[in-house]
């Protein structure tokens, strides 16, 4: 009988420490996702002091866009260069999903280069491209960053590099 309670109350402790654990987890990444939300809505507002609270000043850029400078600074930097070439810059969350510390996030950026990019005059035209984050965030801030972004596709939007050829037919495979 003892050890019929024990079993029991063995099974009950270890059941409610894996459903704790379980709610932890789930918490944990509804509240990294909703990080990686202010992230973009900081980035819609241009709002430093906001993203400054939400990453880490060594935040670490697995995918820097050429000549970006590592950390937040860097980051703040690089989207100073994009805000000037695309003044009403917005990024929408399409879908974001997380596990844990990862947040994945596809994501679509609009906006219309009316300032100079990277050299090149302004050609007043409007983009509309995805791309895609991926994040850890660790004791509720951002600390690294992968992300791939349809830059070939913006600069087909703007005029800046040519559309590709449409596939021609007689090099296309066959169906018997």
């Amino acid at each position: 009988m003892k050890a019929t309670r024990f079993l029991a109350l063995s099974a009950g402790v270890i059941l409610a420490t894996l459903t704790a654990a379980s709610v932890s987890v789930a918490q944990s990444s509804e509240n990294n996702k909703n990080i990686v939300k202010q992230m973009y809505e900081g980035f819609n507002t241009n709002d430093w002091d906001k993203l400054a609270a939400i990453i880490t000043p060594d935040y670490i850029e697995h995918n820097p866009d050429a000549g970006q400078k590592p950390g937040f600074d860097g980051l703040k930097e690089t989207f100073a260069m994009y805000r000037a070439s695309f003044p009403d810059m917005k990024f929408t969350a399409n879908h974001v999903l997380a596990d844990g510390e990862w947040v994945c996030a596809h994501y679509t950026f609009t906006g219309t280069n009316t300032g100079a990019m990277m050299g090149s005059p302004a050609t007043g035209k409007s983009v509309s491209v995805e791309g895609y984050d991926l994040v850890r965030v660790a004791n509720g801030k951002m600390v690294e960053h992968y992300g791939v972004f349809d830059f070939a596709g913006m600069l087909m939007q703007l005029g800046k590099m040519p559309m590709p050829a449409p596939p021609d037919s007689s090099t296309q495979m066959k169906k018997d």
